[in-house]
């Protein structure tokens, strides 16, 4: 696969950095996912994040004591658990948030744009980046918030190092057994194999029967495509509940193996590049066991 290879990555992350994030001497210019251009005259100082995956790849660029505001779903940090809470992803405080004093947000397509407005017209720069769809994409965005402070290179070595990773673990993989990712419940929701999750399997050397980016499905379909292994993103109890309620279908294969798991949602809704080769090693571990 093209993206598993270091000197096409290589090549295209350069010039995605000269096309959508320059480093001037003077000036850094990002361009976010909705097309907006932002300059800024240097990197900046106080970050308001507003999704996870943000927080987790500014503390990963070691800029994480610039984050000054968070929501209230990140959590995985022992400083981040001290830091204000300025809402959710989709809505936030605004009076918090001016307290805060940040010069930049960071937020996603869901991020209430009224809101955002207003802020931008306060003077607060804001860069708005969608959730990526593939490792490629989680990577471009990277970069991207590297160069934002003047760290490019350190982004880029990174995404270097999760992509060595990524092939040697797919080099290993000498299983390939069907996969049924169950992403949601009521109706039950499956990620097909254009999804992100998809990538992660397909990298683990699994095979997902889903085609594209998956959808609603009936428990019938999944019965009909009797799976070598079933994987439920962990819903608490919920997650709990449906590997009881697969158990109970003892024609699948998956069950006859006991090869039903609970994977942890963080892992592939909200990584960096080395949290998802993470994720990839555990997708590893429990598809090319015996």
């Amino acid at each position: 696969m093209k993206y598993l290879n270091l000197h096409y990555w290589t090549k295209i992350l350069a010039f995605l950095f000269s096309v959508t994030a320059i480093s001037l001497s003077q000036a850094i210019i990002i361009k976010d996912d909705q097309g907006r251009i932002v300059t800024f005259e240097n990197p900046p100082q106080k970050v308001i994040s507003l999704a996870p995956s943000f927080t987790k790849a500014l503390f990963l660029l070691g800029v994480g004591d610039r984050i000054v505001g968070v929501t209230m779903y990140c959590k995985d940090y022992v400083k981040v658990q001290s830091l204000p809470k300025v809402g959710t992803v989709m809505s936030f405080d605004i009076e918090k948030v001016l307290s805060l004093k940040p010069d930049l947000i960071v937020a996603t397509p869901l991020a209430n744009r009224v809101q955002l407005d207003k802020l931008e017209a306060l003077g607060i720069k804001v860069l708005v980046f969608k959730s990526p769809d593939s490792f490629r994409e989680l990577c471009e965005q990277f970069v991207k918030l590297g160069t934002l402070f003047s760290l490019d290179q350190k982004a880029l070595y990174i995404v270097k190092l999760a992509q060595r990773e990524l092939e040697a673990i797919k080099k290993g993989a000498k299983r390939s057994p069907r996969v049924f990712v169950q992403l949601g419940t009521d109706p039950i929701w499956a990620a097909g194999k254009d999804s992100f999750i998809g990538e992660a399997v397909s990298l683990a050397g699994g095979l997902v029967p889903i085609p594209g980016r998956g959808g609603p499905v009936e428990r019938e379909e999944v019965l009909k495509i009797n799976p070598d292994v079933i994987l439920i993103v962990n819903m608490g109890i919920v997650g709990e509940r449906e590997r009881r309620r697969w158990k109970a279908f003892t024609s699948l294969k998956a069950v006859r193996e006991n090869r039903i798991f609970l994977i942890d949602p963080d892992l592939y809704c909200s990584p960096t590049p080395l949290s998802f080769v993470q994720g990839v090693k555990e997708l590893y571990r429990l598809l090319q066991s015996p």
